[in-house]
């Protein structure tokens, strides 16, 4: 149940991750985080899921703005449900180009960001099959 002092659209229900801190990259060179993300940094992990990438809104490398970008998930560390009160992140949510890109604040809203933080890890550990289901019940109209 929502507190009487927090009203509809002062939070969101959300799934948040880590950039990951270290990866080799192919010529064996260790990086940290990734070119418009530092590693650690949290990012907020959009429903928009295409083949091994995800959007994700988070702020960037130099610590100026919150951005949108594609990130493989294999960058992405760390996954799980949360809700963020951040008024800037909810605002940005809010936008009505990217909106049902994000879940709101009900009990649905909940249930659906635990299920795809859940689905994102099974996902990472090589299940490919989510991702086909995924693909044809949710993302069809994006394709």
């Amino acid at each position: 149940m929502v507190s009487e002092d927090i009203k509809p659209g002062m939070f969101k229900y959300c799934v948040i991750g880590n950039i990951v801190r270290e990866w080799i990259d192919e010529e064996g060179i260790k990086r940290n985080g990734i070119v418009v993300f530092p590693g650690g940094r949290k990012i907020y992990i959009s429903r928009r899921l295409w083949d091994d990438e995800v959007t994700v809104l988070g702020i960037n490398r130099w610590g100026s703005q919150y951005i949108l970008e594609r990130v493989p998930l294999a960058y992405i560390e760390n996954i799980r449900p949360s809700k963020t009160f951040n008024r800037t992140v909810v605002a940005l949510m809010n936008n009505p180009e990217l909106e049902d890109g994000w879940w709101r604040y009900k009990k649905e809203d909940k249930i659906g960001s635990e299920e795809f933080a859940v689905m994102l890890n099974e996902m990472k550990a090589g299940n490919r099959e989510l991702y086909e289901k995924y693909k044809r019940e949710v993302m069809s109209p994006y394709y």
